[in-house]
């Protein structure tokens, strides 16, 4: 794997900034942005349901399933505000840009690790008697080092730039936009 150094990203950088002054911006669908977290929210409520059908445990059935659903909910949230930029960058600069293919090998990473200790960690506290409210528990926990991980990790590569760069563009083709449309209705 190549390294991704400040010099790639700012070329990257620049390289989609001439890119947006040649194309617009896509418009990704809903669903497009929403079906990771979507995904993410019916595993993290399936695992806790089977276990606790499993190992008869009704805590876990009707405590910690419902929970990690509403929980999950606003990872979906979040994630698909995250995929909506991502998605909005036209798909051949995404398959040839080293940053997001570091950032996505990244983030399988760690969704990867997680999911799979989320598992075990149920199954442990189901196997163990020790109930769905420690399942929640380590899920929580666990959740805001993975993200306090993850966050630290992208941090050092400074991408404000990159997010910032997406936003204006999306905010002057609306401008753009807005502009052509009053100009049709004079």
């Amino acid at each position: 794997m190549t390294n991704l150094t400040h010099q790639v990203i700012q070329k990257e950088i620049r390289d989609l900034r001439e890119l947006f002054t040649h194309k617009s911006i896509v418009v990704p669908g809903v669903w497009e942005c929403v079906r990771p977290g979507f995904l993410t929210m019916l595993w993290m409520a399936a695992v806790p349901a089977i276990t606790g059908y499993a190992f008869s445990d009704r805590s876990t059935l009707w405590f910690t399933s419902p929970l990690s659903l509403v929980i999950t909910v606003f990872f979906m949230a979040c994630t698909a505000n995250s995929r909506a930029l991502y998605l909005s960058i036209p798909e051949s600069f995404r398959k040839n840009s080293l940053i997001f293919s570091v950032l996505g090998d990244k983030l399988r990473a760690y969704y990867v690790v997680y999911s799979t200790l989320y598992i075990i960690a149920v199954i442990a506290c189901g196997a163990s008697g020790l109930g769905g409210v420690w399942s929640f528990v380590w899920a929580i926990s666990s959740a805001f080092l993975f993200v306090f991980a993850l966050n630290f990790d992208l941090s050092r590569y400074q991408l404000s730039a990159l997010s910032d760069l997406i936003i204006a563009a999306k905010e002057s083709q609306i401008n753009t936009q807005e502009q052509s449309v009053s100009k049709e209705t004079q």
